[in-house]
């Protein structure tokens, strides 16, 4: 039988795979992995104590994730499921069992006005192809509330959960992403509603779903921020979950968060080309662009993430065995709260002839579950000889990896700021 390419599309979710016909997607303990990925990849960049919230807080949910909370993107990042659970949803769960009270009456009206706009765009482009090519130069507006309907939310609530939805997909010429109001920066209007939650409401949670990287310099003033990018079918269960403390945060940024769009150096010569970005940064790309060059533009480092209690860290054990670097790290929960802990390796190089990023990430590892008191001891592995540098020009050796001659050193700590060697 012959099937276009894209025929999967038709038969999602997909038959049952694996061994003995064992369903793999869409069974149970698919569900179970998909709400444990989103829970564990949630990064906690802010909090003054507000997460997690006490049982029976009074919980308003404002912006662009009201109306269309993204659970996957375009493309490559679309979820094909039978299970889409917004953090509207996930909140009116917990409403319903108890855990808080939530206003609800802005979501529908929400809902309403963001598929307003979709249907009326898919009538306008009916092939998936093309639909899907305006929503990648599109973003959401915000669908502003009635006077009458925000005053009532202000008069139920204390807690203002203020979510910021960003959509992307691959892009082409124009970008998925260019880096404009209503994709890395706020919108006028979401600006403006967000200084009113500042002054309308006791606490202001912000919840950033989105693809990647988003401008956090409005959120100063925010009691918390959390991070859980697309999080899956399971999304807004997760990050209800996180929010309520019946899960906790312990993802860590794997990108460094910069103050504006312009602070990146790709950014300059992202729309160049249709097919290809050119990398002008060379072998500074990301954190060590940053980390090398211009630290005073990160907002939150690269490897960044805090969660609901703390942990202190001591290397126990290091070895360099022929080539390999060998560590022990003894991690233990000094906190109230369970949690895991992410520890990490950087290596920092002579410079040398060749030149050398101030640090590079070598190695890390997450800890098990530790409950307040608990210690774990993580192992963690690395050969030095991956980490030469490659001598395009012959200034040492011609197309060969080199380690230059120097002193090498390596430090751990839970971001790449926050290390000791």
């Amino acid at each position: 039988m012959k099937l276009s390419r894209h025929a999967r599309f038709l038969y999602q979710p997909c038959a049952p795979l694996g061994r003995n016909g064992k369903m793999v997607t869409n069974s149970p303990a698919h569900w179970r992995l998909a709400k444990e990925a989103a829970i564990e990849g949630t990064v906690l960049l802010k909090n003054d104590g507000a997460l997690p919230l006490r049982k029976g807080s009074k919980v308003c949910i404002f912006g662009t994730g009201v109306g269309e909370y993204l659970t996957g993107g375009g493309g490559s990042g679309k979820v094909f499921a039978d299970r889409d659970v917004s953090l509207a949803d996930g909140l009116l769960a917990a409403a319903k069992r108890g855990d808080i009270e939530f206003f609800y009456d802005n979501v529908p009206y929400c809902q309403a006005g963001v598929k307003e706009i979709l249907d009326q765009k898919h009538r306008e482009f009916p092939v998936a192809a093309r639909f899907n090519e305006w929503r990648r130069g599109f973003h959401m507006p915000l669908i502003e509330l009635p006077e009458e309907m925000y005053q009532r939310a202000v008069a139920f609530g204390d807690t203002a959960i203020f979510c910021v939805a960003r959509y992307s997909s691959e892009g082409d010429s124009e970008g998925d992403r260019p880096g404009n109001k209503g994709d890395f920066y706020l919108w006028d209007e979401e600006q403006a509603l967000l200084d009113r939650l500042y002054k309308d409401f006791k606490q202001v949670i912000v919840v950033l779903n989105s693809c990647g990287p988003v401008s956090t310099r409005e959120y100063e003033k925010a009691n918390a921020v959390l991070y859980p990018l697309y999080g899956g079918g399971l999304a807004g269960e997760a990050v209800t979950d996180i929010l309520l403390g019946k899960a906790y945060p312990s993802g860590h940024l794997q990108h460094t968060l910069a103050y504006d769009m312009e602070d990146y150096p790709s950014t300059k010569g992202f729309h160049d080309e249709k097919y290809y970005v050119n990398y002008t940064e060379d072998i500074f790309v990301g954190y060590r662009y940053f980390e090398t060059f211009a630290p005073e533009k990160v907002a939150y480092p690269f490897g960044f993430g805090l969660g609901y209690t703390t942990f202190n860290i001591k290397t126990t054990h290091a070895l360099l065995e022929k080539n390999t670097v060998k560590l022990e790290v003894l991690v233990e929960n000094t906190g109230t709260f369970p949690g895991k802990e992410v520890v990490q390796a950087y290596l920092t190089a002579p410079q040398g002839v060749l030149g050398k990023a101030k640090k590079v990430l070598t190695a890390f590892g997450k800890t098990t579950e530790l409950k307040p008191g608990e210690e774990q001891t993580l192992k963690l592995h690395f050969d030095i000889r991956a980490f030469g540098s490659f001598d395009d020009l012959g200034k040492i050796l011609e197309s060969a990896f080199v380690l230059e001659k120097g002193s090498y050193t390596v430090s751990v700590g839970t971001n790449v700021r926050n290390t000791e060697k």
